[in-house]
């Protein structure tokens, strides 16, 4: 087995690091909380025991909120407009191909349900996220490396294809204004970053090449070079 993952927080005005988790467990997909004080996380221990945990980022309060699926792709995003939602993704067995977008309450104890919309059941619908108002969610359809992206009402209804790549994708994110969306793919030869609209899916290169998982953040987007 690999050496476990930790969470870290870097503070941006002092580049000071520090863990945040555990080095006993492997921690992974950090999510920050709507208001920036909690993150959730997926938390698997020695055992292969997964559960879904969230702490705050002054390093206080833990706490699980309930267990998960290794073999589940749990990805995730935190409602902006409700910090007892968030949205994740994960595979439904005995099903080959099929994978749906659930809804995720978080009371005391987290439940997951499905979330009403119109689905593609041979389909695997993967990372979702939220707009920045929290008022669209986009969404990866399809495994790599045949993955498109798709955007639909936060609530629910009929999703609309927005790419017609058929590539692999490696990572995306909302662009600044929520008027468009950045992604990561290998549709034109090699990775690269690209912009598409939404309101007419006209994609266009960024001119940035050898790059993956781009992240936005303000007026700021970071990516994985390679």
């Amino acid at each position: 087995a690999g050496a476990s993952r930790q969470v870290f927080v870097l503070g941006l005005a002092d580049s000071a690091t520090r863990a945040l988790t555990d080095p006993a467990i492997d921690a992974s997909l950090p999510v920050f909380s709507p208001d920036g004080t909690e993150l959730a996380y997926r938390a698997v221990d020695g055992e292969g025991r997964c559960q879904l945990k969230i702490v705050a980022i002054d390093g206080g309060l833990e706490r699980s909120i309930g267990t998960c699926d290794t073999d589940d792709l749990i990805a995730f995003d935190w409602d902006p407009a409700d910090p007892l939602r968030m949205l994740g993704s994960r595979l439904e067995r005995g099903r080959i191909g099929g994978g749906a977008l659930r809804a995720l309450q978080l009371t005391d104890r987290w439940h997951d349900e499905a979330l009403a919309y119109g689905r593609d059941d041979a389909a695997i619908d993967l990372e979702p996220r939220f707009s920045p108002d929290g008022g669209l969610i986009a969404f990866r359809r399809g495994p790599n490396p045949t993955s498109d992206l798709w955007v639909m009402p936060a609530s629910g209804g009929e999703p609309r294809r927005l790419t017609r790549v058929r590539a692999r994708l490696s990572g995306y994110d909302w662009w600044p204004g929520g008027r468009h969306l950045v992604f990561a793919s290998d549709h034109g030869g090699r990775d690269e970053l690209w912009r598409v609209a939404l309101e007419d899916g006209r994609i266009e290169r960024l001119g940035i090449t050898d790059a993956v998982f781009p992240d936005v953040a303000g007026d700021t987007l970071v990516y994985q070079g390679l």
